[in-house]
């Protein structure tokens, strides 16, 4: 069942799902409904990416892989002077 929101959105992109609504020929609700379903597709999978290798690690191998990470990070900064 769908429920009423109500959003405030900007002149831009109220502009965008206007144009989008015209050429899709679809309603402004099925719009923003495919335009979330996308960006949470796009960031669940790049988390899920992330989270498969969860629990692989012991606490010890966990801790030199952050300390290994900062330190590249620090390195790069390095370079970049």
């Amino acid at each position: 069942m769908k429920r009423a929101m109500n959003f405030r959105l900007d002149q831009q992109t109220i502009t965008t799902i206007s144009i989008l609504e015209d050429e899709l020929s679809a309603s402004k609700t099925a719009i923003v409904e495919k335009a979330i379903a996308h960006y949470a597709k796009h960031k669940l999978t790049k988390q899920a990416a992330y989270m498969q290798h969860a629990g692989c690690l012991n606490e010890e191998e966990s801790q030199q892989m952050i300390k290994a990470i900062k330190r590249g990070h620090k390195n790069k900064k390095m370079k970049k002077l």
